[in-house]
This record gives C-alpha cells, sequence and structure tokens, in this order.
C-alpha cells in the first residue's frame, strides 16, 4: 500500500501562508478491516 502525494497551493488571501505549496495526501482505494487483516497476514 503506497501513499500517493498532490502537490496543493494554498488560495487564501491575508494568512501567512497565502500562495505556499504543500502536499496533501490522495486516496486511491478504500479496503475493509478483513482486507486489511489479510494483508498484513502475508
Amino acid at each position: 500500500m503506497s501513499v500517493f502525494y498532490r502537490l496543493h497551493q494554498d488560495q487564501s488571501t491575508g494568512t501567512k501562508r497565502s500562495g505556499k505549496w504543500y502536499a496533501r495526501a490522495v486516496s486511491t482505494a478504500v479496503i475493509n478491516t478483513r482486507q486489511l487483516a489479510e494483508i498484513i497476514q502475508r
């Protein structure tokens, strides 16, 4: 299970972080507890 990130630029105005870039984690798939247990078991 990999973690993917998407770059995002802050569009707010009048703050210290306006215009700065940062990464957001992106969800590519959703699994349930049983599937996660099978992955961990392997």
